[in-house]
């Protein structure tokens, strides 16, 4: 086990299953720091010559992840918005990209950018109430990245993925599973033992078939993936620096409703 205040990497089954526990505050916002550890981690475990698969959770019962870090963005420089954005993208590409499966456990709220690394999971396990899960980017006047919205519409279908966009719309646990968002929805006082059960047939996977099979299944969508994201990257950053988002970040920290000029 590594402790570190913002991820912990925890080893179970000997080493095969690797959990990596989010603990960047108390909702689990993504800033420059948080999503600087995902990256090196992701990079550091692969290293493991006993894993199999990776188990993504979090230190904080009401909350998986809120998203990105408002304060990150309020009044900042373009520079320094880009550098975050590319960041985020390279963080959650290589999570999409891992070479091993992956898991998230969803044990609270689920929000945004938080949303994107569940759906970039291989296996997504969810408390049936309780909490919500949902991309709420339309709701502060922000865009969404055309990478993200092409593998959730490959999960939900094109009509669930665009209604659940343009509404931001937050789905329960139960509803998330109905829709296909979530693969599993169970009682909050079992989730983390029925994800732990699907980890350890994970971690029981022979390496040529843990590799193996996640290479078949995500390959296919790396074509034009760099290009998406070029475009997706200067898409976020234009659309943050308007003034409609600076005040949809600002209501978020001042819990009300956003007034937008536009």
């Amino acid at each position: 086990m590594t402790h570190n205040s913002q991820l912990e990497i925890i080893s179970h089954f000997e080493g095969r299953l690797i959990e990596l526990k989010m603990n960047f505050n108390e909702k689990n916002t993504y800033a420059v720091t948080g999503l600087t550890k995902i990256l090196e981690t992701l990079k550091s475990i692969q290293r493991n010559p006993n894993l199999r698969a990776v188990l993504l959770t979090s230190a904080h019962d009401k909350y998986f992840s809120n998203g990105l870090e408002p304060t990150m963005f309020l009044g900042a420089k373009r520079e320094d918005v880009h550098h975050a954005v590319s960041l985020l993208m390279e963080a959650s590409k290589a999570y999409y990209f891992f070479p091993f499966p992956t898991i998230s456990l969803i044990q609270g709220h689920c929000m945004a950018a938080g949303a994107v690394f569940a759906i970039f999971s291989d296996y997504r396990f969810m408390i049936d109430k309780g909490a919500r899960i949902g991309f709420s980017e339309a709701l502060i006047a922000l865009n969404f990245p055309s990478f993200p919205a092409k593998i959730l519409a490959m999960l939900v279908g094109y009509q669930n993925a665009r209604d659940l966009l343009y509404s931001g719309k937050l789905l329960k646990g139960e509803d998330a599973k109905a829709m296909k968002l979530v693969d599993f929805a169970y009682p909050s006082e079992r989730i983390r033992e029925e994800a732990m059960k699907f980890g350890k047939k994970l971690s029981d996977l022979p390496l040529a078939s843990a590799i193996g099979l996640k290479k078949s299944l995500i390959d296919a969508q790396r074509n034009g993936i760099e290009e998406l994201i070029d475009w997706d990257i200067e898409a976020l950053v234009d659309t943050i620096m308007t003034a409609d988002a600076q005040e949809g970040f600002l209501s978020i920290l001042e819990s009300r409703k956003p007034k937008f000029n536009s």
